[in-house]
């Protein structure tokens, strides 16, 4: 369903983001639907899943796409990511109380990452939880791109392990009390 609302809405020369990129289904895709003209900012922190991706995007010759090997944070810096063994895909910015190992990880803000954009037409954020730190880092971005598509994976539970509400998530700026 994802992969068909993507196929349908964007359109070649769009920029488009994917935060939380895996091994780059979804990036695969998008550079698909925005062509040659458009640019994919795709972000993925596990180094194992990265260098998937980045082999992925190489062996499609991708040209229009741009790898970051960094979380999407409020701000540049580092912090640990607590890895699954048993799912790629559930690699956590925050402790969760579950036995992991932890890497330090590159921490990036989207509005870093995409100040040179003028505006940006879509994003696709599935970060486990770690959502609203994400979208704290892109305020300038959002300002800017009024009619930007956000398609997100959202998990309440998830949420406040990562130390915030649900309803925070609709009002990005909202600081934690």
């Amino acid at each position: 369903e994802e992969r068909g609302l993507i196929a349908r809405e964007e359109k070649a020369g769009m920029t488009v983001v994917d935060v939380g990129a895996n091994i780059g289904l979804h990036t695969l895709g998008l550079a698909q639907c925005v062509g040659p003209s458009g640019r994919v900012y795709a972000l993925e922190p596990e180094p194992r899943n990265f260098r998937l991706l980045a082999r992925a995007v190489k062996a499609a010759c991708l040209e229009n796409v741009h790898l970051h090997a960094a979380a999407a944070a409020e701000r540049k810096g580092s912090l640990a990511l607590y890895l699954s063994d048993a799912n790629q895909g559930d690699h956590r910015a925050y402790p969760d109380g579950e036995s992991r190992h932890a890497v330090t990880v590159p921490a990036v803000s989207l509005d870093d990452v995409l100040a040179e954009e003028p505006k940006v037409d879509f994003m696709k954020i599935d970060v486990q939880g770690f959502e609203l730190h994400a979208m704290r880092g892109m305020v300038r971005t959002l300002r800017r791109s009024p009619d930007i598509g956000v398609l997100c994976e959202l998990c309440p539970e998830l949420l406040r392990s990562a130390g915030g509400r649900p309803r925070s998530f609709f009002c990005s700026c909202e600081r934690p009390a």
